[in-house]
């Protein structure tokens, strides 16, 4: 059974994807299987926004190499970081 991930352990994921210490489709099957649980309720909005972007993360993009990048993770860090606690 899944359960919904804190900010923190997003933030891990993020680390962890960033230093290649995980694997992108591993990160993206990961949270979509906490996106698809039906038992699952997400109430803060920043899990929820990041869950889906890693959901995706693994997304081939048509001018880079994927839809979403390093910067994307700095960008998520400091969304984690820097918004309010919910």
């Amino acid at each position: 059974m899944n359960t919904i991930p804190s900010r923190m352990q997003l933030k891990e994921v993020i680390q962890k994807l960033n230093v290649g210490m995980l694997e992108r489709s591993q990160v993206a099957k990961w949270a979509f299987s906490i996106i698809d649980d039906d038992n699952i309720k997400i109430t803060d909005q920043v899990v929820w926004d990041i869950l889906g972007c890693l959901g995706a993360v693994d997304l081939l993009s048509t001018d880079n190499e994927y839809l979403y990048g390093k910067d994307d993770f700095i960008f998520w860090i400091n969304k984690i970081d820097n918004s309010p606690s919910s």
